[in-house]
């Protein structure tokens, strides 16, 4: 009787075990990467922004996104967007400090829409970190967070973007 009371309670255990449902997820600390160019949207047009000395620098308030992450896949590029608002200079970091909303928008479509602090240091060294907000379509239940920072080409006035760690949990 106690075996058969035994392997009752372990076929119930292994039941109500196989009914955990896993959420599927990505976490990825290096290889959470993407390559991301950040090209200036001169239509937006710029903030003018007050320095520590009182003179004022011209910031963008947008940005038009291109490349590619590697668990998004290629982005598009005429609808993938970094908007900027509300600038000043935090003497905390010794950087321009600003709210950002990077909406990602996959090949087909579906968007996933980050939000957080943006920071544009006075060498036109860059740096974020987000959080995801929401998405759309195959991303309408994704949630997690994103970090980025990259450097500025002189040659071409483009961001480069390609040092990013986050985690994304669909």
């Amino acid at each position: 009787m106690k075996n058969l009371w035994f392997i009752s309670l372990l076929l119930l255990t292994t039941f109500f075990a196989s009914c955990v449902k896993e959420e599927p997820s990505i976490e990825q600390n290096n290889s959470f990467s993407c390559n991301l160019t950040l090209m200036i949207d001169s239509v937006a047009g710029f903030y003018d922004v007050m320095a520590p000395d009182s003179s004022f620098t011209t910031l963008p308030k947008n940005y038009r996104v291109s490349g590619g992450c590697y668990w998004i896949g290629d982005l598009n590029g005429d609808s993938t967007t970094l908007k900027i608002s509300n600038y000043y200079y935090d003497p905390l970091f010794h950087a321009y400090k600003c709210l950002g909303t990077l909406r990602y928008v996959d090949k087909n479509g579906d968007e996933l829409i980050y939000y957080g602090d943006f920071y544009h240091f006075p060498d036109d060294y860059i740096q974020w970190y987000f959080y995801l907000d929401s998405g759309t379509g195959k991303w309408k239940d994704a949630s997690g967070w994103n970090f980025a920072g990259g450097a500025q080409n002189p040659d071409t006035g483009n961001y480069m973007i390609n040092t990013t760690c986050g985690l994304a949990v669909f």
